[in-house]
């Protein structure tokens, strides 16, 4: 899961920057791995720390995290599915179909609702 998320900080900033609200969940207790915050840098990683504080990236913790999802208002951008061992698979399905978006929005809203709001667990130098 780390790597795909390191490869989201970018875009999801420059998101914010035009406006748009991010919300992210992962898994309770999850944190950053320290080799991966040390290639994201300490720059971008403040800049998504200011953006948590300004309350313009949400975030939520619910128990378990059954998928990866990465989509707007839309389309799929990434949809990807544990393996049998929990870990998050890295082949991921995209679509444009209004289906495929409705079934991912449904599926995120139904866990964002019944999950905890998420803590910041990473150090900024």
């Amino acid at each position: 899961m780390n790597q795909m998320v390191m490869n989201l900080y970018k875009p999801m900033t420059d998101a914010v920057d035009r406006g748009v609200k991010i919300k992210v969940m992962r898994p309770k207790g999850w944190k950053l791995s320290e080799d991966i915050a040390k290639r994201i840098g300490d720059e971008l990683l403040g800049k998504v720390l200011k953006q948590i504080q300004e309350g313009k990236i949400l975030q939520r913790e619910p128990d378990i995290v059954p998928v990866f999802m990465a989509f707007n208002e839309k389309e799929v951008g990434a949809l990807s599915f544990a393996n049998l061992d929990g870990e998050l698979d890295y082949l991921a399905f995209k679509s444009k179909d209004d289906r495929a978006h409705k079934w991912c929005k449904d599926l995120f809203d139904e866990i964002w609702e019944n999950s905890p709001k998420g803590e910041v667990r990473v150090k900024v130098a």
